[in-house]
């Protein structure tokens, strides 16, 4: 019996925080801006190359948690360019690039509202990937709990 009330409780909790919640974002990047990627503004604290640090999972650390260089063995680095071009690079292999956007939005829950900044990745005018982000002196953190995402991982990276 215990254990249904306390199930019940959560479940009851857990509805009320994501009913609650609402999201606000930037405007939605369109063929036209993607065609004239002057016009729009640019986070000037990411551009330049980023080396991978470390990544953080949300479960508890051990071995591979945090996952960095030296325990996986891969060399990771991102490049945003004042153009709006990045790629990335995994052990000197260039695996992806292609035009970014950064937006931003807030999330808002009970009991406060978070604010955030986002990095869109383009392939020609389709959007492949979202990042949230903050930058931090020579920082640079991805974090998908900044937009209210529960689970993901923190992935950090330095300038170089």
């Amino acid at each position: 019996m215990k254990n249904l009330l306390k199930t019940a409780c959560l479940l009851l909790i857990f509805a009320i925080l994501l009913f609650s919640c609402k999201k606000s974002h930037s405007p939605t990047v369109n063929n036209n801006t993607i065609n004239n990627v002057d016009s729009v503004v640019i986070d000037h604290n990411l551009i330049g190359r980023w080396q991978w640090i470390d990544t953080y999972l949300d479960y508890p650390p051990g071995p591979t948690n945090p996952g960095t260089p030296q325990n996986t063995g891969d060399s990771e680095v991102l490049t945003f360019n004042v153009n709006r071009t990045y790629n990335k690079t995994l052990n000197n292999v260039l695996t992806d690039s292609g035009i970014f956007f950064t937006g931003h939005g807030s999330y808002t829950d009970p009991f406060h509202t978070y604010l955030y900044d986002s990095i869109g990745y383009y392939h020609e005018d389709t959007l492949v990937n979202v990042d949230f982000y903050k930058v931090s002196n020579d920082t640079l953190i991805f974090n998908g709990f900044y937009a209210g995402l529960v689970g993901a991982a923190v992935k950090y990276y330095v300038k170089f």
